[in-house]
């Protein structure tokens, strides 16, 4: 992409992308993750869960927007008990809709999801057999995550279903990635993401790249998605699990308010003119080269058969 003009000229009126923190607690210890790195990091967030009330609040406020509620967390998000039914409400109300999840959902929510067309569930399991799968998603049972798997297939084909089911993977866990694929597939899910092991300045990569590469195009992330945690602040950056550079709370405002708010704009600026060195967030970031402006959600769903 070539990058000229202003910054506005990249920026929505609203973001493509509102990112939902929903669960500050798993039941999962994943090598990847750092909120199990560093239990502490949990602390920032005053809720444990999204509440339903401000679930709801930004569901109304992305009805009739050109967005994507895309449901993550610091977290398992089906351990939030208003999940399932805030994106059956959202996907009612006309918006596209998806998760990120372990696999901890009952087969009664998967299949109220799947009658309800959600748009995108993605299950990250990181391996293909149950030796690799326990290792690493210590507290979880392969077999158990492989039956709702193939549940969650079955009741595509039963309600002629459009939701579309991903399943990833982190690529460093020494796992054989094309035989990951070719598995899963083979089982019949729609697609697959592999994702590359990120430092979220916490892990050390031995292949990082600092702010000093010349040729660091700028970030799509904040004028692409904004992220809110479960306690309704909401983070300039989705890799800030840190160092808490917080643009605003949207029990207080709306997210428009905070999208287009001097601080984010003000950084946006900076970003876009290549002044990494002037947001600590961005100058201390070792994962910026894997962050994209095509090769996103949009991209996967759109080559999911």
């Amino acid at each position: 992409m070539q990058f000229s003009g202003s910054y506005k000229d990249f920026l929505p009126d609203f973001p493509q992308i509102v990112m939902l923190s929903v669960s500050n607690v798993c039941n999962c210890t994943c090598p990847h993750c750092p909120f199990n790195a560093d239990s502490t990091l949990r602390n920032r967030d005053s809720d444990t869960f999204m509440s339903r009330e401000l679930l709801l609040k930004i569901v109304e406020e992305c009805v009739g927007e050109d967005t994507f509620f895309r449901v993550t967390g610091t977290g398992e998000p089906f351990l939030n008990k208003h999940l399932t039914e805030v994106l059956i409400e959202a996907n009612t109300r006309g918006i596209k809709t998806g998760c990120i999840t372990n696999g901890s959902f009952s087969y009664e929510e998967i299949e109220q999801l799947v009658q309800h067309n959600t748009d995108l569930i993605e299950i990250s399991v990181d391996a293909y057999d149950k030796y690799t799968y326990e290792k690493l998603r210590k507290g979880l049972l392969f077999e158990e995550t492989f039956s709702k798997i193939e549940h969650l297939i079955k009741c595509k084909k039963q309600y002629s279903s459009s939701t579309k089911l991903v399943v990833s993977a982190v690529d460093s866990n020494g796992v054989d990635i094309d035989k990951f694929n070719q598995f899963w597939k083979n089982l019949g899910v729609d697609n697959t993401v592999n994702r590359k092991f990120l430092s979220y300045d916490t892990f050390k990569i031995k292949d990082s790249t600092k702010t000093s590469c010349l040729n660091r195009a700028p970030c799509p992330y904040p004028f692409q998605r904004i992220n809110v945690l479960s306690d309704g602040n909401v983070t300039f950056c989705n890799f800030d699990v840190k160092q808490d550079f917080f643009m605003g709370n949207v029990k207080d405002k709306t997210i428009k308010e905070i999208w287009h708010s001097e601080l984010f704009n003000d950084w946006r600026k900076k970003i876009f003119k290549g002044k990494y060195d002037e947001i600590p967030l961005c100058l201390s970031c070792e994962d910026w080269k894997h962050k994209s402006w095509t090769h996103n959600m949009f991209k996967v769903i759109a080559s999911s058969k």
